[in-house]
């Protein structure tokens, strides 16, 4: 009888060791859905006729967020529409923006926003690279030379018959305070193994934190230009 009663006194220790290291174990706290650069402020001005290209930058310039466009169109002129001053979260502003811009799409990735036709991505953008390093802190305008300097890329450019156009140099939206001296100045440092032309570029405006890059191709009478430039808050 005393062994039985002993077992059970052990057995029932044992069972109050366990639920009290149970209950001191601490699990991760889940990551709030408020902190998702979706859900930052946006201020939008009222423009009588504006393209994606420039609607979208100034959406990301305002949110404060990194991010890239993609833009391909053929010999017509870019699709305009009209805009109406308002101020919402950054996901409301970019699928208002969808809406006005059939065949087009955006999506998060790493806390990249991108805009982008339907389709596939371009080749350039898609061309694959073994590595890619700046070696130093730069400027991301010297990262993009960089990039564009790549033997594999400008043997990709000449297969694809196509001709740069590079805008160095912050390009502000016409706003106060839209472009800071500090951001023009400010160096990066990457270093990217296995990646395509399009990682290198959302390397560059994530390790930048306000950064948009651009990747604007044109294709017409047998000709393609290619324009890729970054803007900065």
């Amino acid at each position: 009888m005393n062994q039985k009663r002993y077992s059970s006194m052990i057995l029932f220790l044992l069972f109050v060791l366990v639920i009290s290291q149970t209950s001191s174990i601490s699990y991760p706290l889940q990551t709030s859905q408020t902190d998702t650069p979706l859900n930052h402020s946006v201020s939008i001005n009222s423009w009588e006729s504006t393209t994606l290209a420039s609607a979208f930058r100034e959406a990301l310039v305002s949110a404060g967020v990194p991010g890239g466009i993609i833009v391909t169109r053929g010999c017509e002129d870019p699709a305009r529409f009209g805009l109406e001053q308002e101020t919402s979260s950054l996901r409301t502003t970019l699928d208002s923006l969808k809406s006005k811009a059939p065949g087009y799409d955006w999506k998060i990735q790493e806390g990249i926003i991108e805009m982008y036709p339907g389709g596939n991505t371009p080749e350039l953008l898609a061309l694959s690279l073994p590595s890619f390093s700046t070696e130093q802190e730069i400027t991301i305008d010297q990262a993009l030379n960089l990039l564009l300097g790549l033997p594999q890329v400008r043997e990709k450019q000449d297969l694809l018959n196509a001709q740069f156009k590079t805008e160095l140099g912050l390009t502000a939206l016409k706003r106060p305070g839209s472009l800071d001296s500090a951001d023009i100045e400010k160096k990066i440092r990457i270093s990217l193994t296995n990646c395509r032309v399009i990682d290198v570029l959302n390397a560059i405006v994530r390790t930048h934190g306000r950064a948009i890059w651009s990747y604007e191709e044109f294709q017409c009478s047998g000709r393609k230009l290619i324009r890729i430039n970054f803007i900065a808050k």
